[in-house]
């Protein structure tokens, strides 16, 4: 076989494994595209929980804020309203 021949032997070689090394590469691509998707979603459902806790204490605070003096007057007038029925 001469230099040309050898040359088109290893070039015929060279295809598929040019295909499978491509192939490998574009799997580890998508791969570490998942693994960067699933660490922005974890960071993302965090930073939410975090805001949602802080939406709910400050719900919280404003309720208290708000219905804590009727709820001392509801029961005062509950109070007198069960000692005059028992009285």
């Amino acid at each position: 076989m001469n230099l040309a021949g050898i040359a088109a032997a290893l070039a015929l070689v060279s295809i598929p494994v040019n295909a499978l090394v491509a192939r490998w590469q574009i799997r580890s691509t998508l791969q570490q595209a998942e693994m960067n998707q699933r660490g922005a979603m974890a960071l993302t459902r965090t930073q939410v929980e975090a805001e949602r806790r802080r939406l709910q204490m400050e719900t919280r605070e404003t309720e208290n804020r708000i219905y804590a003096p009727k709820r001392v007057e509801l029961d005062k007038a509950m109070a007198a309203a069960l000692q005059r029925r028992w009285a």
